[in-house]
């Protein structure tokens, strides 16, 4: 198992059920507080008969000081909702000329292929995009993942390119 990306969260990864995931407070108002956000876990606890249900409910109803609903916090967090056309959002926001994805193929949090999913999106949005510049690292986890240097000096350096 050392060559197997070890997973990291359990059923309910980014939900979970004491809300205690980064991202119960990141889809919550904004008060620092976690949210329930995920319908699907609702929709099988409410068909399973769970007293969560409701909390999942209540949460998945409230909206931030803006007036967005959770469903919305969540497709503006999603870069796949403004690049690929299946998403209602495909083409509505500016996106980026310039990209830049080093990941380490050993983190736990997301699927091996998310990264390679944004980059692919990036490469076929036509000619919006300029440059995808797209690494996946072996035995790096998460972030500053880098064949070689330091992430903070090659990205100030990649900067430099894209201005040129």
């Amino acid at each position: 198992m050392r060559n197997v990306k070890q997973l990291q969260k359990n059923v309910g990864a980014f939900d979970s059920m004491d809300k205690s995931q980064p991202e119960n407070t990141l889809f919550g108002l904004g008060d620092g507080k976690g949210l329930h956000f995920d319908e699907y876990m609702e929709k099988v606890l409410k068909e399973s008969g769970s007293k969560l249900a409701s909390e999942y409910e209540t949460d998945i109803a409230k909206k931030d000081a803006l007036g967005s609903t959770t469903a919305e916090r969540q497709n503006m967090y999603n870069p796949m909702y403004y690049l690929c056309e299946a998403y209602p959002g495909y083409r509505t926001s500016k996106v980026a000329k310039y990209w830049r994805i080093h990941a380490g193929i050993f983190q736990g949090d997301t699927a091996i292929s998310t990264e390679m999913a944004y980059a692919l999106a990036l490469e076929n949005y036509g000619n919006d995009v300029e440059s995808v510049d797209f690494t996946e690292v072996w035995g790096l986890y998460h972030t500053e993942a880098e064949r070689k240097g330091t992430s903070t000096g090659n990205f100030i350096e990649w900067v430099r390119e894209c201005l040129k």
